[in-house]
């Protein structure tokens, strides 16, 4: 069972417990925060890389294509091709 504060030096230090503990619960929140930014932004990054992996190997493949958009827009996105339809046999 907890003892309860009965003095004002009491209260006093009860206080300031409480307020180390806000403190360091705000601190946390914005750790946690961060590192959630810190992730979003590296998903963000490995998708673009993912893409223009993707990009790359089928622009190497065989087949006319002709370039749509430029490379890297604002959302870093590699640039977008135009295959031929190929005739079906």
């Amino acid at each position: 069972m907890k003892k309860r504060p009965r003095t004002v030096k009491d209260f006093k230090l009860l206080n300031k417990k409480r307020k180390k503990d806000a403190i360091r619960l705000v601190r946390l929140k914005e750790m946690a925060y961060a590192e959630l930014h810190a992730r979003n932004e590296r998903i963000q990054k490995l998708r673009v890389a993912e893409a223009h992996l993707i990009t790359e190997g089928l622009v190497q493949s065989k087949g006319r294509k002709r370039k749509i958009k430029s490379k890297e827009g604002k959302d870093g996105m590699p640039a977008v091709y135009k295959w031929r339809i190929k005739r079906a046999k």
